[in-house]
């Protein structure tokens, strides 16, 4: 179940604020607050809880502000729970109606908000963000060009710009949204367009429906779909079912097209010619054991581009980083020099290399294997007796008193510092009668 917030896309002027506190609205999280819609993001998020009963969720605001913050800074759970309760920036971001010394929600909650928000989601928030922002930039020149009466410049003062030559637009390189192409699937789904296109053949001339086996081919091709380990032996076994359905189903169609001279429009015949296309490639590459073809189609529904050539198989572009005359390589030199210039890790390093490799990746460009720097070495220093000593006597009260127990008992800084008085006294109740401290 889930209810939209009455306080919906609050403002700054909005936010309760104790007396003597001022939020500052140059903040970054206050601008970034305003960058986001958080309205039609939850528009979206409402569509998760779809039953009108139960207990109502935590709003959109709450949950997607709170993991942004976490991602931010990589709190723990607990951790940003306690930073949400302390920070009003960080409370104002996730849509508190007001200023409040206590947690907006327990840090177990987090895990359910990481699982409704999954990346897909997150996906579509992004894009609505970028638009979103598009939106207002758009909004914001019109709102200066009617304030400064439409004109860039004023009588004479406006230069006249001259065409330097002929912008030239290739779109040939356009990336394609298809999946990745798998024998067993591309098979799968032509045998299911030629079923369509046979169903829809006998139902309009009345001709008496074959025999297509179609539960059996989808039994065959879900056993392989379902299949975890899917083995060398288990692919051939299913690609030569899925062959047969198709050839089946293809010979109904020419009967359709030579015998009963089913007059086809173009969009049908043109899907039909893929079909036979891609059935003689997986056919020819089934026979030779072979995963190559020349002209390979990898999809039915785009088989072909507006020049009539089929749509092929990507192939990545490997760049070789050794090669010092390769402006790949001096750009990864220029950017590891200025990461040790900011006084970046190895460790550090290395990471932001593998993010890179990884977003190359992502548009084609294989990247050989990068020379990754030596991990840094930790050099542990063992303070002596002279050390303590200096170093308590050069400390408060407070920070001498920590030293020292550290000391004593042998208990990291982090177990140390979760200690409360009440831990102290119920410790060494044995040498006082005090019990009852607040913790």
């Amino acid at each position: 179940m889930y209810k939209f917030s009455k306080n919906r896309q609050i403002e700054l002027t909005d936010f309760n604020q104790p007396f003597g506190m001022k939020l500052n609205p140059e903040n970054r999280w206050v601008k970034k607050a305003d960058m986001i819609p958080w309205d039609a993001i939850e528009e979206k998020y409402a569509k998760l809880f779809p039953s009108k009963t139960g207990m109502p969720a935590k709003p959109l605001r709450s949950a997607l502000g709170s993991l942004m913050i976490q991602k931010e800074y990589g709190y723990s759970d607990r951790e940003l729970v306690e930073q949400i309760k302390e920070n009003p920036y960080y409370q104002y971001f996730i849509g508190l109606p007001q200023y409040q010394d206590e947690a907006p929600f327990v840090p177990s909650l987090l895990v359910e908000f990481r699982k409704r928000i999954s990346d897909e989601i997150l996906i579509e928030v992004n894009e609505m963000i970028v638009k979103h922002n598009d939106k207002s930039n758009k909004n914001k020149d019109d709102n200066d060009d009617k304030n400064n009466g439409g004109n860039t410049g004023s009588g004479s003062d406006q230069e006249k710009v001259d065409n330097n030559g002929t912008l030239i637009l290739d779109a040939t390189c356009a990336p394609q949204n298809i999946s990745y192409p798998q024998d067993v699937n591309l098979l799968n789904e032509a045998r299911e367009n030629l079923e369509a296109i046979i169903d829809r053949t006998c139902y309009e001339y009345n001709y008496e429906k074959p025999r297509l086996y179609r539960r059996n081919a989808r039994k065959d091709y879900l056993n392989l779909a379902k299949c975890k380990k899917r083995t060398t032996k288990k692919i051939r076994k299913a690609i030569k079912k899925q062959l047969a359905y198709v050839s089946r189903d293809l010979s109904y169609i020419r009967w359709f097209i030579e015998d009963a001279k089913i007059p086809y429009d173009e969009r049908t015949l043109y899907r039909i010619k893929v079909i036979e296309e891609l059935f003689g490639q997986q056919e020819y590459m089934y026979k030779n054991n072979t995963h190559t073809v020349k002209d390979r189609i990898v999809s039915i529904s785009q088989g072909k581009d507006e020049n009539g050539n089929p749509i092929l198989q990507k192939r990545s572009r490997k760049f070789n980083v050794n090669n010092p005359d390769s402006k790949i390589k001096l750009y990864l030199d220029t950017f590891i020099n200025y990461c040790k210039a900011e006084k970046n890790s190895n460790n550090t390093i290395n990471s932001n290399l593998m993010l890179i490799k990884a977003f190359l990746k992502y548009y084609d460009v294989e990247l050989p294997k990068l020379e990754t720097l030596k991990e840094d070495t930790k050099k542990w220093y063992l303070l002596s007796k002279e050390d303590f000593k200096y170093i308590i006597n050069d400390s408060t009260i407070t920070h001498a008193s920590l030293i020292k127990f550290l000391m004593s008992s042998g208990m990291r800084i982090t177990d140390a510092s979760s200690l409360t008085i009440g831990d102290f006294m119920e410790a060494t109740s044995e040498y006082h009668d005090y019990v009852d401290v607040d913790s």
